[in-house]
């Protein structure tokens, strides 16, 4: 259906446009309500979006307003036009920006400007002086799981350690027991801000006990990065910054790896476990490779083809959202100003035509494949593609080389997947089996 406009006489009724002049002036709708859509969604943030996008195809309007977007083609050109065409309107607390005034561009410019260093800071050779660190917490971590043989819930832990990781890595010895601790409250305050299932106005916002809580700890938060900041030359990603302690847009930065860098990856590390607990021949092969690294840069391809896999099943951020400012083309169609454009990373990955049985779990499917632009979008893509991408592919492999090295593993349990601010499994204990 990519490059095909249509128009919907009734639900369920999809006749096509021929019409040249029409051709770019209506995209296909579910006929559902907002009620019945919205509700839909909130009930299966996987299921609904994957129903629509092979029942409707590769743009498709849920209910009015707003538009799901899941052709490669068209996934692509949102990303590399986003902040131009394309914006995000949602802070991290869920709530709107204004993305049009002169005031936030200045700041999302100098944001931008600043997010190029931070990820062209991000080398092998500073990854290379992680990695020791890194594998020696790993190991001890698969220790402490060897003893205890069954383990109920593996994310918090995981997270623990994803999250000392990227604290290490960003600030270097700053201050981290005291960031992290905040860090912690804020992601506890977001969890509890993710679960609303209605936008209440800002004047009934400000006397629920959650809006408190999450603006008392940012404030916390804030002041934690303020004071590690404040500490020079301490052999962290944040010392590539010109003074950084008078930089509101290092803070920033601090502040979006701090606060993702933690459950992404650790939410990564669950499913790729999963997987391969599923997968015995695949865990094998991964297990073969893993005894061969040293834990230097090269990641072995075995490996590296488990976690591309494991994101493109399992993408840390099951939905992403844009908005339109003006009227704008996308593909063969138009969207309306004001539109909201729902990318579903999961069902992207799930309908892509590169990716022969989508729902089967094949890390030998990257031996030879490529996507095109578009279809594997696991960190995002464009301006705004997620800043610790590389850092978090290389932590989950140098995490997963870790269990594989001393351990088996295997499950007990039903897993379930939980999608929310994070998509994690759930449902499940790890059992671990040392290796001889």
């Amino acid at each position: 259906m990519t490059g095909t406009s249509h128009l919907v006489r009734s639900a369920g009724e999809i006749v096509p446009i021929t019409d040249r002049k029409s051709h770019s002036e209506y995209v296909p709708t579910t006929g559902l309500s907002q009620a019945a859509a919205a509700s839909a969604l909130d009930t299966d943030q996987l299921a609904f979006p994957l129903e629509m996008a092979r029942r409707f195809g590769p743009i498709v309007q849920l209910w009015p307003g707003v538009i799901q977007v899941t052709g490669a083609d068209v996934v692509d050109s949102v990303l590399r036009r986003t902040n131009r065409d394309f914006f995000v309107d949602r802070n991290f607390l869920f709530r709107k920006i204004d993305y049009g005034s002169k005031a936030s561009q200045v700041k999302l410019d100098a944001w931008m400007k600043l997010r190029r260093t931070a990820m062209s800071a991000m080398t092998p050779a500073r990854f290379g002086q992680h990695a020791p660190w890194l594998i020696d917490q790993a190991n001890i971590l698969v220790d402490s799981w060897l003893r205890r043989g069954s383990i109920a819930g593996i994310l918090p832990e995981v997270a623990q350690l994803t999250g000392a990781s990227i604290t290490r890595f960003t600030l270097g010895d700053r201050h981290a027991r005291d960031v992290r601790a905040a860090t912690d409250a804020m992601l506890d305050a977001l969890r509890h801000l993710s679960l609303g299932r209605f936008e209440w106005p800002g004047y009934i916002r400000a006397v629920q006990p959650r809006e408190w809580r999450a603006r008392r700890t940012l404030n916390d938060f804030m002041e934690a990065v303020h004071a590690s900041l404040k500490t020079r030359d301490r052999n962290g990603l944040i010392d590539v910054m010109s003074q950084p302690e008078s930089n509101e847009a290092a803070a920033e930065l601090v502040k979006s790896l701090l606060l993702n860098g933690q459950e992404a990856p650790a939410a990564a590390v669950c499913w790729a476990l999963v997987e391969l607990a599923r997968n015995p021949e695949e865990q094998e092969r991964a297990a073969s490779a893993a005894s061969r690294w040293d834990g230097s840069l090269a990641v072995p391809k075995e490996i590296g083809r488990v976690v591309d896999e494991t994101l493109r099943l399992w993408p840390p951020a099951p939905l992403s959202g844009r908005v339109t400012g003006e009227s704008v083309s996308l593909g063969s169609w138009m969207l309306p100003a004001g539109s909201t454009i729902l990318l579903p990373f999961n069902v992207i990955h799930r309908t892509a035509e590169r990716f022969p049985e989508p729902d089967r779990f094949d890390s030998t499917r990257w031996t030879l494949l490529s996507p095109p632009h578009g279809s594997y979008v696991p960190f995002g893509g464009g301006a705004r593609s997620c800043l610790g991408a590389r850092f978090a592919r290389f932590e989950v492999a140098t995490i997963l080389a870790a269990v594989l090295r001393q351990s088996r593993v295997t499950l007990n349990g039903s897993v379930r997947p939980n999608p929310g601010r994070i998509l994690t499994p759930v449902g499940f204990d790890l059992r671990l089996r040392p290796r001889r």
